[in-house]
């Protein structure tokens, strides 16, 4: 998310997910979905498309394209897909918002995807039906664990959980209230001194 985000071109997307991360087949799969939904396949460089099988498996050569052509005639008009609504002043400052959404970098492993995992289980609490804008640590300490050891860059390290959900306060949609006063904002306090993490009204409505 983070790369499709800030990346300037699409295909900087993809190199930017497939160099800095681990499990950078997956990363690069997602990443290069959602860029090329964003901007279609004309958005790449003709040598990436060229020449591409369209393989599920060894043995069928345009499986992929014929699925595509499925999908195109079942969920398209004949005037082609619906047109997407227009982003709203509000998802725009979140969009923007998360686009300067600063994230540890280190010399060994490159960005930390802790943030930007956070935010993608927000949207899809939010998208779920999640009716406040105010988020327990406890109940979102199990997915975002699991996410964060699935696709950490730092895979000897314990997830920590507690790390992204605070440290996102850095960010201005997001406040994460603690039962007593954290004197140095670059600690992480302990699970048992964060009380809620809050977004704001408007990116919880966009």
């Amino acid at each position: 998310m983070h790369s499709s985000c800030t990346a300037t071109i699409p295909n900087e997307a993809i190199v930017r997910a497939v160099n800095e991360t681990v499990d950078n087949d997956t990363v690069g799969a997602i990443v290069g979905a959602a860029v090329g939904a964003l901007h279609g396949a004309s958005a790449f460089p003709r040598r990436w498309r060229d020449g591409l099988t369209g393989r599920t498996g060894a043995d069928d050569d345009g499986a992929m394209f014929r699925m595509m052509e499925a999908a195109r005639g079942r969920f398209w008009s004949e005037a082609g897909p619906a047109a997407l609504p227009a982003i709203s002043p509000g998802a725009q400052r979140l969009i923007d918002e998360v686009r300067q959404m600063k994230v540890h970098t280190s010399a060994e492993f490159g960005p930390s995807l802790k943030k930007p995992l956070l935010v993608l289980l927000l949207a899809s609490r939010i998208a779920r039906g999640h009716p406040s804008p105010q988020f327990r640590l406890e109940a979102l300490s199990e997915e975002l664990s699991w996410l964060i050891t699935e696709f950490s860059d730092r895979p000897s390290q314990p997830p920590h959980p507690q790390q992204p959900f605070y440290h996102l306060g850095s960010s201005s949609f997001w406040t994460c209230h603690t039962t007593v006063p954290i004197g140095d904002r670059k600690r992480t306090p302990n699970p048992s001194q964060i009380d809620y993490g809050e977004l704001s009204s408007a990116a919880h409505d966009s």
